[in-house]
């Protein structure tokens, strides 16, 4: 198993307003990737994982004679959803021939709900937060300032070409500064009982989708913010409902997607905090369940097929490395997923305390989610899409085609170290797009 890259970043800008629209997405292919079948069928839903990459033969009549139902398969990575009501279904199914275990599709608190509060979020090129940009709001972004994003901008890097996934609540489709780089008709959702990927009818709260999809590549139109990728195509990928909630097959079906639709970057600012001994720690770093240890390595093994697919595919993966402060290089008990599977990408945060009235403070506390009035959102969902965007210019100056690995050079290389030398608690260092596209 590849060792996940940590790169120590900054928490995020201002929150993107959220409209309550009600635009369709599209239809998923069924001809490659996860192809859904009977979804929402009656039942408890279970994770079928099979011992390689390739589902079993004949699974379908096998999974119904142990008393279950296909609802899902992604052939790519040997992975299957089935329904079931029945009480042993696990155990029989998991000795069908060919099936490395199964094991029931926990449901998870993949974001903390409360990370923001209303709000709105947020040639030569200045740094925040004295430009006088006719994007109104620029001047509050403050995580432009810290990534040296201008500077990138100066030289011509502005993440054209390039095409990142959102793995989130969805995407408001309309937001003025999103819709000039949404690809509506790639963008879909894996989510039950919601189908659309806009926040539902009436929901006026923070979004989480449309504020980290807005961090990455909303539009430098003269209106409200700006992206650190500002010309990047953006699809949403709806894995999550808008409350947050989530399914381990939704999140691996949404990763197998992006990269079978050519996304050069993944952002997930998401993730589930276990341990190996089989506890679920929420964003209060608290154990609120307890699941078997091995249906933990399952999920684990699952999720790791997902991201080195993507991998494998030339797509890089970014994703939150969480807010609870775990030292991953010494606590080998409990991991972040999606984070610290193979091939990812891990996004810590840093955050400076007064910024909106002494921009020369130190940008590199370290940060954790809070709620703090009308617009911040701090913590490691906010500064993943930084990293995102970052890669996305990287990308765009490299014609628009890079392989992951040399994509996380880019980043590691350009990074400006903060703390010791080397890697420590701030990880391998902040991101720096200037340097990075220089």
């Amino acid at each position: 198993m590849t060792k996940p890259s940590r790169l120590a970043f900054l928490a995020g800008v201002l929150a993107l307003a959220v409209a309550g629209c009600q635009t369709p997405d599209a239809t998923l292919p069924v001809e490659a990737g996860p192809n859904l079948s009977a979804k929402g069928s009656a039942g408890s839903s279970y994770l079928v994982v099979a011992n390689g990459n390739r589902l079993p033969r004949n699974l379908a009549r096998r999974v119904a004679a142990a008393g279950g139902a296909i609802t899902m398969t992604i052939p790519e990575i040997g992975i299957a959803v089935a329904t079931s009501n029945s009480n042993t279904f696990a155990a029989d199914a998991s000795r069908i021939a060919g099936v490395r275990g199964v094991a029931p599709d926990l449901t998870i608190q993949w974001i903390d709900p409360d990370a923001g509060q209303y709000g709105i979020a947020i040639e030569q090129f200045d740094n925040p937060p004295f430009t006088g940009d006719d994007d109104f709001f620029f001047d509050l972004q403050w995580g432009h300032d810290a990534v040296d994003a201008p500077e990138a901008w100066d030289a011509g890097a502005r993440g054209a070409g390039v095409r990142v996934a959102i793995l989130d609540t969805g995407i408001d489709s309309d937001h003025p500064d999103i819709a000039p780089n949404l690809n509506l008709a790639l963008s879909t959702s894996f989510v039950e009982d919601e189908d659309n990927i806009n926040p539902p009818a009436g929901f006026d709260d923070f979004h989480h989708g449309t504020h980290t999809a807005g961090t990455v590549g909303a539009a430098d139109n003269g209106f409200g913010t700006i992206g650190i990728a500002p010309e990047a195509e953006l699809v949403a990928v709806k894995v999550l409902s808008h409350t947050g909630l989530g399914d381990f097959s939704e999140i691996i079906a949404g990763i197998v997607y992006a990269a079978l639709i050519d996304a050069d970057v993944i952002n997930m600012s998401l993730g589930a905090q276990l341990s190996h001994r089989g506890e679920v720690i929420d964003d209060n770093c608290e154990v609120v369940e307890l699941v078997p240890a091995w249906a933990v390595n399952l999920f684990a093994v699952a999720v790791g097929r997902a991201t080195s697919f993507a991998y494998q595919s030339g797509t890089t993966v970014i994703a939150a490395a969480g807010n609870c402060a775990f030292d991953g290089d010494k606590d080998k008990d409990v991991f972040m997923t999606p984070a610290d599977a193979p091939h990812v990408i891990s996004i810590a945060a840093t955050a400076p305390e007064g910024w909106a009235v002494d921009p020369t403070t130190d940008l590199d506390l370290p940060a954790s989610t809070t709620n703090n009035g009308w617009a911040w959102a701090a913590g490691t969902s906010m500064a993943a899409p930084h990293a995102s965007g970052v890669a996305a210019l990287i990308i765009g100056e490299n014609g628009g085609d890079m392989h992951p690995a040399q994509v996380e050079a880019a980043l590691r290389k350009a990074a400006d170290d903060l703390g010791k030398p080397g890697n420590d608690d701030l990880g391998a260092g902040r991101v720096n797009a200037a340097n990075a596209v220089n």
